[in-house]
């Protein structure tokens, strides 16, 4: 036969198979969760795309480009929140440009949920090289001081990137270490409010309005203050007595000292 004839059949399955996927499409009832799956892996696609766009822009850079995307990739795969983005590294000026990790890990403390804010640095020598991790608070959020694994300005210390193996270690197992560690100690807390010095703020006098629509004092208030006047009175009292009696002592050994020489 012709082989335009084979193109021809070809054509035609092809035909059939794209409208009997259409139709199966109108036929099945839709399901949630196969809607919600499908918006998973369309963040899913978008992030691959976003890594293979900045590991494009640092072609040739990567001692082992395919075992970093390969990380990277599974690491996604686990942790949705992450989104891959190119800087220096550790946004040190003049530092090699890498791909970062931003977004949040969650973990479990007392029973409730948080992210914390993080961000995974992957060098271009690594495997070879450890990645390196940062806590990154927002606006509202300061590093815990004298926290165990990370320091004042949110660079991560952990037992698991000390020891680093080339081999044997991955980025998806660094990220589950920093989920147990910081579960055990969120390396994150709310910022203190700063006193603002409004007049809403301080103090008012504790005055209040009989029913007759005069003004009087708060007898509790009134009480306080007078306490406090009483025993700052004491003080006073008691310190200028101790100063007389030091006082006296005092011209006392002057009064020797000088009989003596």
């Amino acid at each position: 036969g012709d082989h335009r004839d084979l193109h021809l059949c070809d054509r035609r399955q092809r035909q059939m198979c794209i409208r009997d996927r259409y139709q199966r499409r109108v036929r099945e009832p839709i399901d949630l969760s196969t809607t919600q799956m499908s918006s998973a892996q369309a963040h899913f696609a978008q992030q691959c795309a976003s890594l293979d766009h900045y590991l494009y822009r640092l072609q040739g850079n990567y001692r082992d480009p395919t075992r970093t995307r390969n990380e990277i990739i599974e690491l996604l795969r686990h942790h949705p929140a992450l989104q891959p983005r190119a800087a220096p590294l550790a946004n040190k000026k003049g530092a090699e440009q890498v791909v970062y990790l931003s977004g949040t890990v969650p973990v479990t403390y007392n029973g409730h949920s948080y992210n914390i804010p993080v961000a995974i640095w992957v060098p271009l020598a690594f495997p070879a090289v450890p990645p390196v991790a940062f806590v990154t608070p927002t606006a509202d959020m300061i590093v815990k001081p004298r926290h165990r694994h990370v320091d004042s300005a949110g660079m991560t210390y952990l037992p698991y990137l000390s020891a680093w193996s080339a081999k044997s270690s991955t980025l998806r197992e660094l990220v589950a270490t920093m989920c147990r560690v910081f579960s055990e100690d969120p390396p994150v807390r709310a910022k203190p409010k700063e006193r603002s010095n409004s007049s809403a703020d301080k103090p008012q006098a504790a005055v209040k309005t009989s029913s007759s629509g005069k003004s009087y004092e708060d007898p509790g208030a009134v009480i306080k203050r007078n306490a406090i006047h009483a025993v700052t009175e004491k003080l006073r009292r008691e310190l200028k007595a101790t100063y007389s009696s030091l006082a006296t002592e005092i011209d006392s050994l002057v009064g020797l000292l000088w009989f003596c020489f």
